[in-house]
């Protein structure tokens, strides 16, 4: 990890500087697996007095990412605790009140059916945009989204390219390199459409002023 750090000045996913992108003072913000800290320090940097929940999975993660936090001076930020493989937000809303919680990401590590399971009053509760992390293969997050949609959340997949996220249709979308998806309720994708950072409707080419397909076409087949 540290390796990574260094050489791309930030981490390898796609989605890393999107999801920084959209981090704004003021924000309350879970990280569910959040290792030494590549996301957490840089979002608690981004929220300024906003507050950070961070979970991670072992002693060393929380040894390194609480020296992280004390050199930045981030005391005051960033709250961590050890979960362990059965982390359960509501369990943890009811220890720390995580309420008004404006961005959730979940490293694919927690990234499982029973934790979307019981943390069902949580997803109720709050209307964050969540990122969570996928498996490759034919059925890749399908069961999580399953349950998101099931609590009103619709799914989202980002564009790295034009960092924007679109309506996520069938893993015949993902690839091998395709390591998170997204979510959020009506009301977050509202707001992250007026920031121009989500589309939540695809539209076709013919429907769009200016298009005319038989010059993409042409130009395709050229």
């Amino acid at each position: 990890p540290t390796y990574v750090l260094q050489e791309q000045h930030g981490w390898f996913d796609p989605e890393y500087a999107f999801v920084l992108g959209t981090a704004q003072p003021g924000m309350r913000i879970v990280d569910a697996g959040a290792g030494i800290g590549a996301y957490a320090i840089p979002l608690a940097k981004k929220i300024a007095d906003g507050k950070l929940w961070v979970f991670t999975q072992t002693a060393a993660e929380t040894n390194l990412l609480m020296q992280s936090k004390m050199r930045s001076q981030l005391e005051k930020s960033i709250n961590v605790a050890i979960a362990g493989q059965n982390l359960s937000l509501d369990s943890e809303m009811d220890k720390y009140g995580l309420d008004d919680i404006a961005l959730l990401r979940v490293a694919v590590e927690f990234s499982n059916p029973d934790l979307f399971a019981s943390s069902s009053r949580f997803f109720s509760a709050n209307s964050p945009l969540v990122m969570f992390g996928i498996k490759p293969g034919a059925a890749a997050g399908i069961e999580m989204a399953n349950q998101l949609m099931a609590h009103g959340y619709a799914i989202y997949r980002l564009v790295p390219g034009l960092n924007l996220l679109v309506p996520f249709i069938s893993v015949d979308e993902l690839d091998a390199f395709s390591l998170n998806l997204f979510a959020c309720k009506p009301d977050r994708a509202e707001l992250l459409e007026r920031q121009g950072v989500l589309l939540h409707q695809l539209y076709p080419l013919d429907n769009l002023p200016g298009i005319d397909r038989k010059y993409w076409q042409e130009y395709l087949t050229a």
